[in-house]
C-alpha cells in the first residue's frame, strides 16, 4: 500500500544565509505545486554580555538587548517574506526567542502541525561541519515530520 505524503503546512527556517535563501525558494516551489501554506520561522537570541560598566559609564541594558535583537530578527524575518512573495507565495513569518535553535524548530513545529520541514545546510553561525550544520543536523535528528535539507 502506498502512503500519501501531505504537506500542507511547510515550515521554512531562515537566517538569511545563502542556504536559507535557497530553502525558501525551494519550500515555495513545492507550496505552488502543492497548495500548501508556508510558514517562515526566524528563531534569534539576545546576546549575553557580562558587563557592568566601568565607573561612570552606564552598564548596557538588558532591554536595550531585547529590543535591538527583535527588531534585527523582525527585518530578517520580512527580508525572508519578501523573498517568498518574489517566488509568488505570501508566507506567514514567525519569530522564536531561543538560544537552542535546533530545539526551537523541531518545537514550534510540532506544536504547530507542520507537515514538512525545509532550511539550508548551513546557516549563518559560520560553524562548518563535513555534511551538514549544526542546526539542520539537529532539526533532522529530532522532528517529527519530514524535512528538507536544501544546499
Amino acid at each position: 500500500m502506498e502512503t500519501q505524503w501531505e504537506f500542507r503546512r511547510i515550515l521554512v527556517a531562515f537566517d538569511g544565509s545563502e542556504d536559507s535563501k535557497r530553502a525558501v525558494k525551494a519550500a515555495c516551489a513545492l507550496a505552488k505545486r502543492l497548495e500548501s501554506s508556508v510558514i517562515l520561522l526566524h528563531v534569534f537570541s539576545v546576546p549575553v554580555y557580562a558587563y557592568g560598566g566601568p565607573a561612570g559609564v552606564p552598564a548596557i541594558s538588558v532591554e536595550s538587548l531585547e529590543g535591538t535583537a527583535k527588531r534585527q530578527a523582525t527585518t530578517m524575518v520580512e527580508s525572508g517574506l519578501e523573498l517568498a512573495r518574489s517566488e509568488g507565495i505570501e508566507a506567514k513569518g514567525e519569530l522564536v526567542e531561543s538560544g537552542a535553535i535546533a530545539e526551537a524548530i523541531v518545537s514550534f513545529a510540532t506544536k504547530q502541525g507542520i507537515q514538512l520541514i525545509v532550511l539550508g545546510t548551513r546557516g549563518m553561525s559560520g560553524l562548518k561541519k563535513v555534511l551538514m550544520g549544526s542546526v539542520s543536523s539537529g532539526v533532522v535528528n529530532h522532528s517529527l515530520c519530514p524535512v528538507l535539507v536544501v544546499r
